[in-house]
């Protein structure tokens, strides 16, 4: 069994088994733990960057997905694949993203109305996901959903019409 492996080897594989992206801080920590591999971000920014251009021939993208990497389909497969590619998301994640898509722009606090202070969580976590995004307004923010959202569901955006 193979026991040494390449630096594109094993960022491929960390990026696999984070589906939801991974930080750089992140894949540098996991590098330096389990494998004792000291790198500065920009030269494993480098290092994903090539992984990425190597992939250019495969069925598969790295791709940059708001400050995390992350290894998905390539785009027209996703769309072949996309009812098998539910994120795993709770049922309240699903319901909380379902008001703030429906009724975009909604403030934070008439969600917390809605679903209670545990919406704060639940908020944090599509944000981290890329699926809404937010501006602050007063002691409140704004929520809206991300192009992300839309192209993922296949949902046209109400505002932009596409």
């Amino acid at each position: 069994m193979k026991e040494k492996y390449n630096i594109l080897e094993l960022l491929e594989a960390i990026l696999f088994i984070f589906p939801n992206g991974i930080s750089l801080n992140k894949i540098a920590e996991i590098l330096d733990k389990r494998f004792n591999i000291k790198i500065k971000e920009e030269d494993l920014e480098k290092y994903l960057y090539e992984l990425k251009n190597k992939k250019d021939n495969s069925i598969y993208k790295v791709e940059k997905h708001y400050g995390k990497w992350r290894l998905t389909l390539k785009d027209d497969l996703q769309k072949k694949f996309i009812e098998f590619m539910v994120p795993e998301l709770p049922t309240a994640l699903i319901n909380v993203l379902a008001v703030i898509a429906s009724k975009y722009p909604i403030k934070q606090s008439e969600l917390v109305e809605l679903f209670g202070n545990r919406v704060y969580t639940y908020v944090k976590k599509l944000m981290e996901m890329g699926f809404i995004k937010a501006r602050k307004t007063g002691k409140t923010l704004l929520l809206y959903p991300t192009p992300y959202f839309f192209k993922y569901f296949e949902i046209k955006d109400k505002e932009r019409n596409v």
